[in-house]
């Protein structure tokens, strides 16, 4: 394997670790919160669990796929961490016993920027696809 996917490969399994610890970290808030706001909590689950998918879904999928998936995730990891400061600005639950499940959100967040940045800079480093025959100036017109 080469030196720069096993650089990518341990920082893919790191995403899905945080994200996976961030999701756990939150069972217990979602109990607090579905008390006061069900549908809050339901959204809060959704978008927990839609990041651990999307940041699996992008480990298991075609290389091409891989950069919808992390940008979804990095979505849905924005979403959650939105929704449980809502949910303590409401006064559903305390910062205290949000902070650990907030702090793997973001190191999700962190990880899946890193994740993009790398990416975009392996991308400026393919070579590009020519059509046979034409020059590439030619390519891009016809295109």
């Amino acid at each position: 394997m080469p030196k720069a996917s096993r650089g990518i490969t341990r920082q893919k399994s790191a995403v899905a670790e945080a994200s996976l610890r961030g999701l756990a970290a939150l069972r217990p808030l979602l109990v607090s919160i579905r008390r006061s706001d069900a549908a809050l909590a339901e959204q809060l689950a959704r978008a927990a669990t839609h990041v651990a998918v999307e940041v699996l879904h992008a480990e298991q999928w075609h290389p091409c796929s891989k950069r919808r998936h992390w940008l979804a995730a990095l979505a849905g990891t924005s979403e959650a961490m939105v929704l449980v400061r809502t949910a303590v600005d409401a006064g559903y639950c305390s910062d205290r016993r949000s902070r650990r499940g907030y702090v793997e959100l973001g190191r999700a967040y962190l990880e899946l920027l890193k994740l993009l940045k790398r990416a975009e800079q392996h991308r400026g480093q393919r070579p590009r696809r020519r059509v046979r025959g034409k020059r590439p100036q030619e390519s891009r017109r016809a295109a």
